[in-house]
């Protein structure tokens, strides 16, 4: 089972987004920030984690692991 920072990694890479650097300008939140969600030091709230699905086009259900298909 994919835990939520391999599958924010997943949709960042998916969204064309190499680095976390390029994707949190995007999303306007910190660079650090978004790391802390990859390396599951920290997790989105409400907020932010619909920021990413959308900014990522990725459904919050696959993000949190409830629904396992793709996106």
């Amino acid at each position: 089972m994919e835990n939520i920072g391999k599958r924010l990694r997943l949709a960042r890479e998916a969204a064309g987004y190499a680095t976390c650097c390029a994707a949190a300008h995007f999303l306007q939140m910190g660079t650090s920030t978004l790391n802390d969600y990859e390396a599951e030091r920290r997790f989105p709230g409400a907020e932010n984690l619909r920021w990413i699905c959308e900014g990522y086009g990725v459904s919050a259900d696959w993000l949190l692991g409830i629904d396992t298909t793709a996106g």
